[in-house]
């Protein structure tokens, strides 16, 4: 019988396994339920992560309820990149690329802000971390996939209301405004009171 021959393929390792103070970042756009459900599980499951390793340890969750566009606006995400300068985060966990943020430019800009203080990134979906050979590559090809989808869904969302409006099936013009409201028939009747202002 032949001799089998076995490669064994290593899986990527956190540049020190050693003990890690740990921050979870998560994100989403808005602040409905939906979006409340989705900030929940994310949080959840890095950690459970953060609790498997015994020499891991949870410092802090950072939660924006704001677009991924810019940091500006994202409180939190500003919180974590001082406390990550400041010494109190030495890794930081979050779900996605899309989820750190979806400007590949400033994305970027943060993880090399924090690469300078010696602090890990690590993207759970992709499994990509920031101290690995050629992450900026894998980490713009990424970002490039994701910006791509989201414009692909927003010009179908777009394409799928024009032809609504177009064929008369649109609901987006049927909601009674200020003044209005809508009869037993359907129809807009005009509300007095509200008309006078």
């Amino acid at each position: 019988m032949p001799e089998k021959k076995v490669q064994r393929i290593e899986k990527i390792q956190f540049a020190n396994m050693g003990y890690k103070a740990v921050g979870i970042y998560a994100r989403v756009s808005t602040c409905q339920p939906s979006q409340l459900h989705s900030t929940a599980m994310q949080v959840s499951a890095l950690t459970h992560q953060v609790y498997r390793l015994p020499y891991w340890s949870l410092a802090d969750i950072y939660m924006d309820f704001a677009s991924g566009v810019g940091v500006d606006n994202r409180s939190e995400f500003q919180r974590m990149i001082n406390d990550c300068v400041n010494g109190k985060i030495e890794l930081v966990l979050t779900k996605s690329i899309s989820r750190f943020g979806r400007d590949t430019v400033d994305g970027l800009s943060a993880i090399r802000e924090l690469k300078a203080h010696g602090v890990e990134v690590y993207f759970d979906l992709e499994e990509l971390h920031s101290f690995q050979p050629d992450f900026e590559l894998y980490y713009s090809v990424y970002a490039a996939v994701a910006q791509s989808e989201r414009e692909s869904n927003h010009d179908n969302l777009a394409i799928s209301i024009q032809h609504k409006i177009k064929d008369g099936t649109s609901k987006l013009y049927s909601r009674p405004c200020y003044g209005y409201k809508l009869d037993r028939n359907g129809e807009f009747v005009i509300v007095q009171e509200e008309a006078e202002v």
